[in-house]
């Protein structure tokens, strides 16, 4: 693969394979806009790929007028669309009010859910270290946590920063748990 990120990718990969899904999986964590095709797609094959990032997935065959058709659709949705380097992407600045029960990202409020607050205030607290999945199951209370559950807690943090304008708050360390990045000040 070439050193310059691609703006969009279409892949075509044959039948469902592990390898499609990496690929996905690559594309996505660059922020890359993916049409997939492939082989006797089944139901799961494409909801795994749509829930991976792929903005579409077509099964093959298909007709050469809905294959130019979703191509064209494609492509006016995602490849003109600016995108930012995510290495230029800067950390917000987090301000987390413990009494008060909110954050800001970078000057704009951000509501927290009680186990937000909890999650949010502990990854503050080891300044920018990563925190095991366990700890911060400990920290909602609720020692046996399935992996899913906390994915789900930290995507919803993740959401409301995001919403705040702020994209990079919360950062997956792959197979021990989460960190905080950017400035935080607790209160």
């Amino acid at each position: 693969m070439s050193t310059e990120q691609p703006t969009t990718a279409l892949i075509r990969g044959g039948c469902f394979s592990t390898d499609m899904v990496e690929a996905q999986r690559w594309l996505n964590q660059r922020e890359v806009p993916t049409l997939i095709l492939v082989e006797q797609l089944t139901e799961q094959h494409e909801a795994l790929l749509l829930g991976r990032g792929a903005k579409d997935v077509i099964g093959l065959p298909v007709s050469e007028t809905r294959l130019r058709s979703r191509i064209e659709a494609f492509v006016r949705n995602h490849a003109d669309q600016p995108r930012t380097d995510p290495q230029e992407e800067k950390p917000a600045d987090v301000h987390l009010d413990l009494q008060g029960r909110f954050a800001l990202a970078s000057g704009v409020p951000v509501a927290l859910t009680r186990s937000e607050l909890d999650l949010l205030s502990l990854l503050a607290d080891q300044s920018g270290q990563v925190v095991s999945r366990r700890d911060l199951a400990t920290a909602l209370g609720k020692a046996q946590l399935s992996d899913r559950a906390l994915e789900s807690h930290i995507s919803r943090l993740r959401l409301k920063f995001q919403a705040a304008g702020s994209k990079r708050v919360i950062e997956s360390v792959r197979g021990q748990g989460y960190r905080l990045i950017g400035t935080t000040e607790v209160v």
